[in-house]
């Protein structure tokens, strides 16, 4: 298992859920979850919602 701290985890899921590659739910039965089919998203989306547009 990787020990990643909570903050860190929380900027990815928030970098993540800005870029449109995952929708984030309120409440107690709340989380996260994709937006659109995996098959959909590629690795490069996934970098370029963490690290910016590659280019």
């Amino acid at each position: 298992a990787c020990r990643i701290a909570l903050p860190t985890v929380s900027k990815l899921l928030k970098s993540l859920t800005r870029a449109g590659l995952l929708v984030s739910v309120r409440g107690v039965c709340g989380g996260y979850h994709l937006a659109r089919d995996p098959r959909q998203i590629s690795v490069l989306d996934v970098i370029a919602a963490l690290e910016g547009p590659l280019g």
